[in-house]
């Protein structure tokens, strides 16, 4: 969270709470499940807005999407509609039932290729070795 880059990882996270875990006990983790979840909860959609705002300081932005999986979470939903707010753009967040993959998420990366009419050939594999998303390069969103 506090490094000055847009990165974002959680295995730091993880590891610490696999660690709480271990150490406080199976009954007092069955009795403080709730509280456990909650944390883990709040400090990954802490660390994904204060990333977000970084990148929205960084740019000029008038849309906020929040795709994939994760934005299925109430918390983090509520959370990037109040930071778009704060940011004057808009918030662009698909319904839940069509936040079960990353089909939005490959969608708007693809979206900007297939306007320049770039398509992949019959010999795409399925395979993550894409260079879309190399560390360091940025991706042209269209106008």
């Amino acid at each position: 969270r506090h490094s000055p880059d847009l990165d974002t990882s959680f295995s730091g996270l993880k590891t610490a709470l696999a660690q709480l875990v271990a150490r406080l006990g199976e009954e007092m983790v069955e009795r403080e499940l709730a509280h456990l979840c909650a944390g883990f909860q709040e400090a990954v959609v802490r660390a994904l807005v204060e990333k977000t705002e970084k990148a929205l300081q960084q740019v000029s932005a008038v849309q906020l999407v929040l795709s994939g999986g994760v934005a299925a979470n109430s918390r983090l939903r509520s959370e990037f509609q109040a930071l778009a707010a704060r940011h004057s753009v808009e918030c662009v967040i698909p319904p839940r039932q069509l936040c079960t993959d990353n089909a939005a998420m490959v969608a708007a990366a693809a979206h900007p290729a297939a306007l320049s009419g770039d398509f992949a050939d019959l010999t795409l594999n399925a395979f993550a070795s894409s260079t879309l998303s190399r560390r360091g390069e940025r991706i042209a969103c269209p106008k």
